[in-house]
């Protein structure tokens, strides 16, 4: 088949302009395996796939040149503004011809070109997809999030790449179940493929800032905003065994542009040496056996969608490519709104240090970080790691938390020095809100390091927002007084 635009021929244009291409994804529901072939200069395409696939079910889908899906490939109508068919029973070739893309996927459905010949293959009527008044499927405007896209998982097996029916095959589905909780904080989903073949991928933000560097992210100034994201937000790749792995990993790297990926990869630098990473062919570096990771700045705005593209090479010369979607991003970090003891909060007005009652436990109030949407993330684990300074502001290091808690208070983990508070006891903010009580315990006079006992003068507190990796950070300074 090949790939082109319904409307005025941009989505072809924009394509071939940037050097880029499209993927085509096919997925197996019977083996779910994945196979994709990404369109040459012409926007042609051809999937080739082992025999034993032939006879089964299958999705079509479409990621773009800027490495986001634009949604499956609806083969047939089935109810007119309400149900789509996307099961392709193959038997033989088939040929979807001219593969129709809208200029905003948002606006049509994806479509089988006028010269499409599917020879002796079919369309299952059974395997069906929500639409829109459009006959867009309901998942490809959000990415499978949001109320418009929920629904019930079905249990037919024939609908296993899509088993909630949104149109997002679940590799390209934020809430693959469509059970309205993104699947990053959701423990009902499926294993991915290459966790069943020994790895661990991820792809995570990171967003680490300090109390002086907040005040652009409160500021409620968009262009303040949009800067400090570009440059603050550092994305980690990395791969390794999951204690499964039969072979030994000797190189992995991100597919970067032309092949569909996002654009800002061709602009992103190391952390630390502000290289390029082009420049070394987006290559993750050995951390370690079977340990690969790299540190990328993007210089350039993350969103939901952006999907990236791995390739693991082992020993034994084989190869495997794995594409992972980012289902959501940070557009904020946690912002602390009070502070104050368990009698008496006040309103925080930052960038100051926080002065407190040693002899009262700490309590704090904070309005969780927002995704692109303008969504508040709620799921997240909370940690307070403390860190601990001198008399001369030097920071305290080696510190033997065993010995400067025998008795630590719940929580209190001493060996990261943090307060930990998952997601699931936190619940829902009330009021946009979440809090929590640091007990007096933590903040002590003295620690105790490899070096004798050390008199601590102040302190900072990390207030990080975690899942997976994925973490949005405050850091703020303490005092008593």
């Amino acid at each position: 088949g090949s790939i082109g635009a319904p409307a005025s021929g941009k989505a072809t244009a924009v394509a071939q302009n940037a050097g880029q291409s499209y993927r085509v994804v096919a997925q197996s529901a019977e083996t779910m395996e994945i196979y994709t072939a990404d369109t040459d200069e012409n926007g042609d395409f051809s999937i080739e796939l082992p025999e034993g696939e032939d006879g089964e079910l299958f999705m079509v889908a479409v990621v773009g040149p800027d490495g986001k899906p634009a949604g499956p490939v609806v083969l047939d109508e089935k109810e007119s503004g309400a149900e789509g068919l996307t099961g392709l029973e193959l038997n033989g070739q088939a040929d979807l011809g001219t593969i129709q893309v809208p200029d905003d996927p948002s606006t049509g459905p994806l479509t089988p070109g006028d010269d499409a010949d599917l020879g002796d293959s079919g369309v299952a009527e059974d395997v069906v997809v929500r639409v829109d008044e459009n006959g867009v499927p309901l998942g490809v405007p959000t990415l499978g999030r949001g109320d418009d896209a929920m629904g019930d998982p079905t249990n037919n097996p024939r609908q296993q790449c899509d088993r909630d029916r949104d149109g997002m095959i679940d590799i390209f589905d934020a809430d693959d179940d469509g059970d309205g909780t993104i699947d990053d904080f959701d423990s009902e989903h499926p294993v991915p493929a290459w966790e069943a073949d020994g790895l661990i991928i991820n792809f995570f933000m990171n967003l680490k800032i300090d109390d002086t560097k907040a005040q652009a992210y409160f500021s409620g100034d968009t262009t303040a905003i949009a800067d400090s994201l570009q440059h603050d937000t550092v994305i980690t790749f990395e791969v390794k065994d999951n204690g499964s792995l039969t072979k030994n990993i000797s190189a992995v790297r991100i597919i970067g542009p032309p092949a569909p990926a996002p654009s800002y990869l061709t602009t992103a630098t190391v952390l630390g040496s502000g290289a390029l990473w082009s420049d070394s062919g987006y290559a993750l570096n050995p951390d370690g056996t079977n340990h690969f990771q790299q540190w990328v700045v993007p210089n350039d705005f993350m969103s939901t969608g952006d999907t990236f593209t791995v390739e693991v090479t082992f020993d034994d010369g084989s190869k495997k490519v794995y594409s992972r979607m980012i289902n959501y991003v940070f557009k904020s970090i946690p912002k602390v709104t009070q502070t104050g003891d368990p009698n008496s909060v006040t309103a925080y007005t930052g960038p100051t240090t926080i002065m407190f009652d040693g002899s009262r436990d700490v309590v704090l109030y904070w309005n969780p970080p927002v995704d692109d949407f303008g969504v508040q993330l709620v799921g997240l684990d909370y940690f307070f790691e403390v860190f601990y300074y001198d008399a001369s502001g030097a920071q305290i290091n080696g510190i033997d938390g065993a010995a400067t808690w025998p008795s630590p208070p719940a929580n209190w983990n001493v060996q990261n020095l943090n307060y930990e508070v998952s997601g699931a006891s936190l619940g829902t903010p009330t009021g946009g809100e979440f809090n929590v009580t640091l007990p007096k315990e933590i903040f002590v006079d003295t620690v105790q390091t490899s070096g004798g006992p050390v008199a601590v003068s102040r302190y900072k507190i990390d207030i990080a927002a975690q899942n997976n990796g994925n973490n949005a950070a405050l850091m703020l300074p303490f005092e008593k007084k």
